[in-house]
């Protein structure tokens, strides 16, 4: 499965990483937001 998950910010993401379990990704932006995706249910933290 592929998805585009976009920052809620709107800045453009700079870094992401995996969860050692792979259940969650989290991204960093260039404005320092992050965000924390849920990899199953594409749900934002």
């Amino acid at each position: 499965m592929l998805a585009v998950l976009g920052q809620p910010s709107g800045s453009p993401v700079r870094v992401c990483r995996f969860s050692p379990d792979s259940a969650y990704l989290v991204s960093g932006a260039a404005d320092g937001s992050i965000a924390l995706w849920n990899v199953n249910s594409m749900k934002l933290y």
